[in-house]
């Protein structure tokens, strides 16, 4: 608390004396900030939760039900959402524990429902990914506990996709710190590929990848 409350104080005093010059406050990279020139959102904040309902929104009109009780079986046990940081289920216990840990209306609903609702894997499934993504963008990083059930399950290939190396690095990191235990980081593969130049590693479009599934 103490460490906290003189960063604080720090941060303050800086701000007040950014404001009397009439210059912009900036800050510096450190342990656990990554300043994002730009970007003034708090990302994987509670203070977000008011806009919750909007993502929800958002999510429905681009996740078909259909859709989604097709990728049921490919979800379960796979998927490992950060609000949860423990594998994707639509048994009950799952989604109760969503909701305590989300306090999600629409889970409320679900399992005030559940007995009409059981066996309906489609609906629940569609119902408890949207409101894992919507609840996702406004609730902490469970980066050790995701990380550390990936490992359990014998993963030793890490793929990233986005605009910059971001969770390739923690994941290196990571693994380098824990190499006593894991073993030498030259066993795992941890990738990154870039969203706009890697598109044919990214959906696995080789030259020797076979015959077309429609021919």
């Amino acid at each position: 608390p103490n460490t906290i409350a003189k960063a604080v104080a720090v941060v303050d005093a800086k701000m007040a004396k950014c404001k009397q010059a009439s210059v912009p406050f900036t800050m510096a990279r450190g342990t656990a900030t990554i300043p994002l020139p730009g970007i003034d959102v708090p990302f994987h904040s509670r203070y977000l939760r008011s806009g919750v309902g909007a993502f929800r929104e958002c999510l429905q009109s681009k996740i078909d039900v259909v859709r989604m009780k097709q990728a049921v079986a490919r979800l379960t046990g796979n998927y490992i959402p950060n609000v949860m940081a423990r594998p994707f289920s639509i048994e009950k216990e799952y989604v109760e524990s969503t909701f305590k840990q989300t306090q999600s209306p629409i889970l409320k609903q679900l399992l005030d429902e559940w007995s009409s609702r059981e066996g309906d894997d489609g609906y629940i499934a569609y119902t408890l990914v949207i409101e894992l993504l919507a609840y996702q963008f406004a609730s902490p990083v469970r980066w050790i506990e995701t990380v550390e059930q990936m490992l359990s399950r014998g993963v030793e290939r890490f793929i990233e996709i986005g605009p910059a190396p971001t969770l390739t690095n923690m994941m290196l990191a990571t693994l380098k710190e824990n190499e006593g235990k894991l073993g030498p980081v030259s066993q795992f593969s941890v990738l990154f590929c870039e969203r706009d130049d890697d598109n044919d590693a990214i959906y696995f479009r080789h030259e020797d990848a076979g015959p077309d599934c429609g021919t």
